[in-house]
């Protein structure tokens, strides 16, 4: 989408960091200087699910014998279907109305089988699931069927690291890998990929921060016996809205937009930080308190009129609203302590993390705050994933419906689902469809 009436200074730059980057033409960004609006204290009491969302639906998943859902990992959405990836429980297919399909092929030893599912991935054109397996990537029909298995494809030969994230875009098929590597590595880390249907690498795209670090990444790679303070990453940060492809790499400041034409990531947003860490202090696996004190961006959400950016610094999250028209900048802060937990089994070592929800006000139905946890690659809708326990104890159905809302239908929705709603159900989706 082009922006024609930004109050921000456009830039034009020549991108040469980036080897997926070395051949574009200069190309021009729009600066989002969070730094700057932080300490002009822009700041707001909360923002609006209706100022991005025009309408909401509560999915309640169909619990049978064959779709109980333990510990999702990931929801995927079609026009048509609903896939839950459950780590325990593997890939459930369900209608958008929460009815229950089918479960994805079945556990055990056999050629058709598989003991454990990295990723489950919906192919809803095609009428496919693609299974990422321990035993080779595999291809089952909407009803769970087997059909076929894709050849010559082993994870040690496709990919360096442990963790890897498969992305179907627009019939384009996009690989993310992220550190750590592991023991037997490649020279080669690139941090995105483009391959076709038999998962043949075509193209490969490395994040500018790893540039002359490889050397240094070996050398801390993930441990196999013993204890050794290694490095890691967190996936790029992804978002589809409006049927684009845009990504932030982790320790990245750029927002790129993936062009079709000339398959490169062009820089759509820079997001200015102020100082940064360096990388060893970013990329420890043991971080050091000082890593917190540094402002840093964790994930970007867009809306048809505003982009959102979850950043973080000291105890303290920002959730910051860049309005794409006017350039605007305003800030919601919270209080968020960095999280500590003794490793066990470690020689004292201290885990720190935090948790970075972006949390708006459900002002549409009423009930408690909406999380975005998943986004779909249509770009068309956010999903929250909520516990039954969670609404039951913390809805109150009389001020609920005493509540101001701005979709009477949707809180009609909310209370009809409260009514009949039991503890042990499976997880409800909320899914916002975006304006």
């Amino acid at each position: 989408m082009k922006i024609i009436y930004l109050l921000f200074f456009v830039s034009l730059v020549c991108c040469s960091t980036n080897a997926s980057l070395k051949d574009e033409k200069r190309d021009s960004f729009i600066t989002i200087d969070i730094e700057s609006a932080l300490l002009d204290d822009l700041s707001s009491s909360n923002f609006l699910l209706s100022d991005v969302v025009s309408d909401l639906e509560f999915v309640k998943l169909e619990l049978t014998n064959r779709s109980m859902i333990r510990d999702i990992r990931n929801i995927l959405i079609g026009d048509k279907y609903i896939l839950v990836d459950d780590y325990t429980e593997g890939a459930l297919l369900f209608f958008k109305n929460g009815k229950f399909v089918s479960k994805i092929g079945e556990k055990g030893q056999g050629p058709k089988e598989y003991l454990y599912i990295w990723q489950a991935i919906l192919d809803e054109k095609r009428g496919e699931v693609v299974l990422y397996t321990d035993n080779g990537f595999k291809v089952y029909d909407l009803n769970g069927e087997y059909k076929r298995i894709i050849p010559n494809v082993k994870r040690e030969d496709l990919f360096y690291s442990y963790e890897h994230k498969i992305i179907l875009w627009k019939d384009h098929w996009f690989l993310n890998e992220k550190l750590p590597v592991v023991e037997k590595t490649k020279e080669d880390l690139w941090t995105f990929a483009i391959v076709d249907t038999l998962f043949t690498m075509k193209k490969k795209y490395n994040n500018p921060s790893l540039k002359g670090q490889t050397t240094n990444i070996i050398a801390n790679k993930v441990p196999l016996n013993g204890w050794k303070n290694y490095w890691l990453e967190y996936f790029a940060s992804l978002d589809f809205y409006g049927g684009d492809f845009k990504m932030k790499y982790y320790d990245g400041d750029t927002i790129y937009k993936f062009n079709v034409v000339d398959s490169l990531f062009h820089p759509e947003y820079v997001l200015e930080l102020g100082d940064h860490p360096s990388f060893e202090t970013s990329h420890r696996w043991i971080k050091d308190t000082e890593f917190f004190k540094y402002l840093w961006a964790y994930d970007f959400f867009e809306s048809a009129q505003y982009m959102y950016i979850v950043v973080c610094r000291s105890n303290y999250l920002y959730n910051v609203r860049f309005d794409k028209f006017t350039g605007g900048i305003v800030i919601v802060k919270s209080e968020n302590i960095v999280n500590e937990k003794v490793l066990i089994g470690s020689p004292g070592y201290i885990l720190r993390n935090r948790h970075t929800d972006f949390e708006l006000v459900n002002d549409i139905s009423g009930g408690i705050p909406f999380i975005t946890r998943y986004k779909s690659t249509c770009g068309k809708y956010w999903i929250d994933e909520i516990k039954p326990s969670d609404l039951i104890d913390k809805v109150d159905i009389d001020g609920l419906k005493k509540a101001v809302v701005t979709n009477m239908t949707c809180r009609e929705k909310l209370l009809n689902l409260l009514k009949n709603l039991d503890e042990d159900d499976n997880p409800i989706l909320v899914i916002a469809t975006l304006k």
